[in-house]
């Protein structure tokens, strides 16, 4: 009985935990969708108007965002910023940039969600069960 109530315990505290870092998480992305400065960097970086130049210094300021985000904070594997076309825009790792994630299961259930936020179970494979 005594060990029963001793794992129910342990469980309880993980999943608190769980929920604690997973509200973590979700904050840090709010934190970058809702900052002006990389709003205005997105919207720079995505302009036919843009030269490329310009395009590189606004990628690179995003880049460093991102590097900075996944250094401070455990358990990012990496962190990026997609266009709606599922195009990498920006990355903690620059050579994902270019990358089409628009047939990836996360971004398509990210776009597909009502808040569009989406976190995948990491010990779950949506392509091979």
């Amino acid at each position: 009985d005594q060990l029963i109530r001793q794992l129910t315990s342990v469980v309880t505290l993980k999943e608190q935990e769980i929920e604690v870092w997973l509200t973590e998480r979700r904050a840090d992305v709010r934190m970058l969708a809702i900052n002006k400065l990389n709003q205005d960097h997105v919207t720079v970086v995505t302009s036919a108007e843009t030269t490329p130049q310009k395009r590189e210094e606004f990628v690179a300021f995003l880049n460093d965002n991102l590097f900075s985000m996944q250094q401070s904070r455990r358990g990012y594997l990496e962190a990026t910023i997609v266009g709606v076309d599922g195009i990498v825009l920006a990355a903690s790792d620059p050579a994902l940039i270019g990358e089409k994630t628009a047939h990836d299961f996360a971004f398509a259930q990210t776009l597909a969600s009502e808040n569009h936020e989406y976190i995948q179970d990491i010990h779950h494979d949506p392509n091979t069960n």
